[in-house]
């Protein structure tokens, strides 16, 4: 189920106008490190989505697990620098705009929805920055255990 909600959101943030032809990567089988940093050496921008972290709910019946799941679109900012380049500000309004409210399956009009619960800004103490969107799954993803 994380890789779903992964994809879903990549598929998201990818529909952004201001971050056409820009990366947006995932966690997946690759060093996401490095590819961030290739990545930021030809673009000013780029964008990763995680998850962050997930909680199981208290009180969820044996076998089944009810998950509080949250994830990241972390914007990088490089060093390099344009007119044509939006201000991380820019990109995250738009993505809140884009991500806030959004089905998880677009095909099913009852499937839990993605909801923005705060943004925030992180140096990395190398002249670059990442600006963070948390995002939730509003209903709680029911999915069976061991």
């Amino acid at each position: 189920m994380l890789t779903l909600l992964q994809s879903r959101l990549q598929t998201i943030v990818q529909s952004s106008t201001l971050l056409a032809s820009r990366p947006v990567l995932i966690e997946d089988k690759g060093n996401l490190v490095n590819e961030v940093e290739v990545a930021l050496q030809t673009q000013a921008l780029a964008v990763v989505v995680a998850p962050a972290s997930g909680d199981v709910k208290e009180g969820a019946l044996p076998r089944r697990a009810a998950w509080h799941e949250l994830f990241e679109v972390a914007v990088h900012r490089g060093v390099l620098d344009g007119d044509e380049v939006p201000s991380t500000v820019a990109v995250i309004d738009e993505l809140r705009g884009l991500i806030h409210g959004a089905h998880v399956n677009p095909a099913n009009g009852s499937s839990q929805r993605f909801a923005c619960t705060r943004h925030e800004l992180r140096e990395n103490g190398d002249g670059t920055y990442v600006r963070v969107l948390t995002v939730a799954v509003m209903d709680p993803i029911a999915a069976p255990t061991a």
